[in-house]
């Protein structure tokens, strides 16, 4: 390459380069685009903008476009490839969640009374007999097994001795009669019949009763009874009030002669508090050689 000699000259306040210098930067141009191939040109419409075109690439070409559009619309493909087109719709701004029904998925909200919500957990109220709410099985009168509840027939409302109970004790023990448990906040009206009897001698019994935790009221009426020699006798001539856990004399000594059965009968009303209670009936003798024979037959219950 011919070497060119470079010239400074100013003219007016102006630099001029020499012919020389030009060419040399042309030259070395032409050096650094060697290779390259001009892109082909893109067409323009009257006005001078640009038309849609296709851009060569890999498969086959995206066409900018499109022709014609909505303003908001979102765009969309064609189906034909590389193509893509106004929708025709608008695009979505904001999503809103649809409610649920018993076919659609959706969302739920609390109504604040029933379920509230607080702090992100969602709580359901006690249902009483004037508010609508949540509720628990008792584990007796109703019951729950894989998500069914089930209730209790009348039959499980009721305890009923299927063998004897024999008790030697001077102080109150179970006669084996339990009833049922009762659930937490709720009122029951139940009755027992107890048949008895002294096993070989005489003696003085008596019967109690007793709650598992202390209700709010257990109230029983006065005790009857009969035997083969009075038709009808009463014991007590006011109605006794519990409260407490504690097991309560209903009787304190029935004469019981050898070989005569007796049969006692007592009716109760139950107010339960804020715990299930289960009421148990209580004897005793007041001859420890001997026995009181709660006869089977004998039963407590529930009433509806």
């Amino acid at each position: 390459m011919k070497k060119l000699n470079l010239y400074l000259c100013v003219v007016a306040g102006l630099l001029l380069l020499p012919v020389e210098a030009s060419a040399q930067n042309v030259q070395v141009g032409a050096e650094q685009n060697r290779g390259v191939t001009s892109a082909a040109a893109v067409a323009t419409d009257s006005t001078g903008k640009l038309k849609a075109a296709t851009i060569a690439g890999a498969g086959a070409g995206l066409t900018t476009g499109p022709t014609s559009s909505v303003s908001g619309d979102c765009v969309a493909f064609t189906g034909t490839a590389g193509q893509i087109a106004d929708n025709g719709a608008a695009c979505a701004t904001t999503y809103t969640l649809p409610t649920a029904t018993s076919s659609t998925l959706g969302g739920v909200k609390p109504d604040g009374t029933t379920l509230t919500n607080s702090s992100g957990a969602i709580s359901c109220t006690t249902a009483t007999t004037s508010q609508s709410g949540c509720i628990k099985p008792d584990g007796s009168t109703i019951t729950i097994s894989s998500g069914i509840i089930s209730a209790a027939g009348s039959s499980s409302q009721s305890t009923i001795l299927t063998a004897a109970t024999t008790i030697t004790s001077t102080s109150l023990v179970t006669t084996g009669l339990a009833l049922p448990s009762v659930a937490a906040s709720t009122v029951k009206r139940g009755e027992c019949w107890i048949s008895f009897h002294q096993a070989t001698a005489s003696a003085n019994v008596g019967f109690g009763i007793g709650a598992s935790a202390a209700p709010t009221d257990l109230w029983v009426g006065p005790v009857q009874f009969t035997d083969t020699a009075y038709p009808a006798g009463y014991f007590g001539s006011s109605f006794t009030t519990i409260t407490s856990t504690s097991t309560t004399s209903l009787i304190a000594s029935i004469a019981v002669t050898t070989g005569t059965e007796y049969v006692v009968y007592f009716f109760f009303t139950l107010s339960t508090g804020a715990n299930p209670v289960t009421v148990t009936i209580y004897g005793d003798t007041s001859n420890a050689s001997d026995a009181l024979v709660v006869d089977p037959s004998s039963s407590c219950g529930w009433l509806p």
